[in-house]
């Protein structure tokens, strides 16, 4: 049996965790820099519990030299939402994506990059949890306001037309999902290029809403072209691929 690379990071990482308290015990901001780290890195592997724990405690002692309001606090809230949005705990996720944005909303002000960032993944989170019609009022706002402050083909404001795309197409309103993923896919392909993993992903995604909309030659014809790319490119076994 071929050894687990993960394990081994993990153990690493778990070590690390340990003493990160002892070493740093007088230096409060780097051992929540090195935290954050560890955290970030949990992450990486699939370990969204194990980073949870990591990102509380860089919030607590952030909060404690810095305030509740310093950019880095906010940086690991919105690391410990994501942490929660990997573990499937949406709720939690949603409700410190909500205050973050509140706090940013105000300090920053509405159309600061970090204030559409906490945006979109809110209304990522939204999705997941089927809240559609709440997604979507957010999705549309952001999407707007990146347009107008990055530009259309910034990969902020092309990422915001893809989620909304999405939640459109579960929502039932395919005609929009379908204009949408093909404004979006064609900016990926200029932007990208047409064998990105994020432009293969706006493809599959076209390809779900042409199948919505009974267009099943052009949603085989897509999905055909992006499974070659896919094995080509990716390679035969990976998520991408299968999926």
């Amino acid at each position: 049996e071929r050894p687990n690379p993960d394990l081994k990071v993990r153990k690493a990482l778990d070590r690390a965790a340990e003493k990160a308290g002892t070493r740093f015990a007088r230096q409060p901001l780097t051992e929540a820099a090195v935290r954050a780290a560890i955290g970030n890195s949990y992450l990486g592997i699939g370990l969204p519990a194990k980073a949870a724990a990591q990102f509380q405690r860089v919030i607590d002692l952030r909060q404690a030299a810095l305030g509740p309001e310093h950019a880095d606090t906010l940086t690991a809230k919105a690391k410990l939402a994501r942490s929660f949005y990997d573990d499937g705990k949406f709720p939690e996720a949603a409700a410190l994506q909500n205050e973050i944005l509140a706090v940013q909303t105000r300090v920053l002000g509405a159309e600061h990059p970090a204030t559409l960032t906490t945006a979109n993944d809110l209304g990522d989170t939204l999705f997941e949890q089927a809240k559609y019609a709440e997604a979507a009022e957010i999705q549309v706002r952001t999407l707007a306001i990146r347009q107008r402050v990055l530009g259309p083909e910034h990969p902020d404001t092309i990422w915001s037309m893809g989620n909304l795309g999405n939640t459109y197409n579960r929502q039932g309103k395919i005609a929009e999902a379908v204009k949408l993923e093909t404004a979006a896919l064609a900016l990926r392909t200029k932007v990208l290029g047409a064998e990105h993993p994020a432009t293969l992903n706006t493809a599959s995604n076209l390809a779900e809403s042409y199948r919505g909309a009974g267009r099943y030659a052009e949603a085989a014809a897509l999905q055909t072209r992006n499974l070659e790319i896919s094995r080509r490119v990716l390679g035969p076994e990976h998520y991408q691929t299968l999926t």
